[in-house]
């Protein structure tokens, strides 16, 4: 089986190295380079990559990527696989190679999907960057559209192979690179592609970045009621950045009414109910904080498609409803929520805190955990 690796590149000579180490595990690597003053060029071609140089203007990234892949498909006819990465990538595990051969040996899909995982150190929101991606494709298959954000076409023919749980591609992103011409692109898009649920649902996103939210709000309604918006939890997460929208101009009501529409809409994504418990928490509403908890507890398994928050998988949703089981004067089942919220402690923080609260509750109730009585 013979798997080609290909990329465009602009001045990213500081990931070769790493890169390639990931990449090379290919039988070739391809790649275009779009205007590079820093070598990246040259230590690609060192590290054994063959590299081709051709400026894209004005800019896109389809256009790009097509040029890309046609190179790869032109000194590579007999690919059977190809990768798509970008230099700031590489597969978590080196053995990746070994598992998609094996994943596809006997597939008739046309391409594979993969966990796509943004490695942040921090982040405000507790969010982990990952979903679902699908860059891996039969050599014969598949054209990029869309000038930024863009995605494979004719691809899906055949099915999907899933290696969702066993293959995931990591993006170390350059905090130094501006991506402030994405918008313009995303515009562009939209522009192209008036009726485009994922032209609407990026460009409407990246207003609310922006904090244009008037706007921001407008699109993203216009996304949710396309009839070809059929994703459930992207349409939740866009009624989910209405619903802050109004709670950044003020309207905390507006939030309040957005966010039951997003949990209604789409239960198994946790971040609206999240927010809602946040917000009625913020306002002492601790019947409606536990309405909110129990739907966003609702569905245990991690939607594995769409982006989540690791907050909302966490012991969080769990102690929050317990505070306002507790307020509401219902000890026993704080008791149970807490120590839920014990079992998702992954830290040694989150554990200390959530011991020491639990630990109050059971003396307050007369309750006893097992955790407690081999501390004894």
């Amino acid at each position: 089986m013979k798997i080609v690796v290909y990329a465009i590149a602009k001045n990213e000579a500081k990931f070769v190295d790493a890169w390639m180490d990931s990449m090379g595990k290919a039988d070739a690597v391809v790649v275009l380079d779009t205007g590079s003053t820093d070598g990246t060029a040259e230590k690609l071609r060192e590290r054994g990559a063959d590299v081709s140089c051709a400026k894209i203007e004005p800019w896109r990234f389809d256009v790009a990527r097509n040029a890309s892949l046609d190179y790869a498909r032109a000194i590579h006819p007999d690919a059977d696989w190809f990768v798509c990465t970008d230099l700031d990538e590489k597969f978590a595990d080196d053995g990746w190679r070994e598992i998609l051969e094996k994943a596809v040996a006997d597939t008739k899909a046309d391409v594979v999907l993969y966990r796509y995982k943004w490695m942040i150190a921090t982040k405000a929101d507790g969010a982990d960057i990952g979903f679902t991606y699908n860059k891996i494709h039969r050599a014969g298959k598949g054209r990029w559209k869309y000038p930024v954000h863009e995605y494979l076409e004719g691809i899906a023919e055949n099915g999907y192979c899933n290696l969702y749980g066993h293959l995931v591609l990591e993006h170390h992103p350059d905090p130094e690179k501006g991506r402030s011409y994405y918008g313009d692109l995303m515009e562009l898009a939209l522009d192209e592609h008036p009726t485009s649920p994922h032209c609407q649902f990026i460009y409407g996103r990246e207003l609310w970045a922006r904090k244009d939210y008037a706007k921001a709000e407008s699109v993203l309604l216009d996304f949710v009621d396309n009839p070809k918006s059929r994703w459930t939890p992207q349409k939740a997460d866009a009624l989910y950045m209405v619903a802050r929208c109004h709670g950044e101009r003020g309207d905390l009501d507006g939030m309040e009414l957005w966010l039951w529409r997003a949990i209604c809409l789409d239960p198994t994504y946790r971040t609206p109910a999240c927010e809602m418990m946040d917000l009625l928490t913020s306002q002492e509403r601790w019947q409606g904080v536990v309405l909110a908890g129990r739907l966003c507890l609702m569905t245990e398994n991690r939607n594995t498609e769409y982006q989540t928050n690791t907050r909302d998988y966490g012991p969080w949703p769990w102690e929050t409803l317990a505070n306002a089981l507790l307020k509401l004067g219902v000890a026993g089942e704080a008791v149970k929520a807490e120590r839920e919220a014990l079992a998702r402690a992954e830290n040694v923080e989150d554990r200390m805190r959530i011991e020491s609260n639990l630990r109050a509750l059971e003396e307050a109730t007369g309750a006893k955990s097992a955790n407690s009585a081999r501390n004894d």
